[in-house]
């Protein structure tokens, strides 16, 4: 049985359609683009209504001060690391144009 580990998308300026990753733990997200001076692209999961894509979120800070910051927007090329569970996903983005970005599962030992 074929399982997603990774998507790779190169020189995109539109959102891409919903891709699936089917094993879940953790991946890289990388971004190289033109940012056009407010420029985001937003790496983002199908929510439990299978219809609104959600922003990945900080994870709890169990100190009793959580924040709700988004971490899974990109304003400039990096690469941040994810733990994902299955499911779908995609890259949303807004002005930034010749847009790379791939997502890939990280092999832990």
């Amino acid at each position: 049985m074929y399982q997603q580990e990774s998507a790779q998308y190169s020189n995109i300026s539109a959102s891409t359609g919903a891709f699936r990753i089917e094993l879940g733990g953790r991946y890289s997200v990388a971004i190289k683009a033109t940012w056009n001076m407010s420029g985001t692209v937003k790496f983002q999961q199908l929510g439990p209504d299978n219809t609104t894509f959600l922003d990945q979120l900080q994870p709890f800070d169990n100190g009793g001060t959580e924040q709700d910051d988004v971490i899974s927007t990109f304003t400039q090329d990096g690469v941040k690391v994810f733990d994902l569970a299955p499911g779908q996903y995609q890259f949303a983005i807004d002005t930034a144009t010749a847009v790379y970005a791939v997502v890939a599962r990280v092999p832990l030992a």
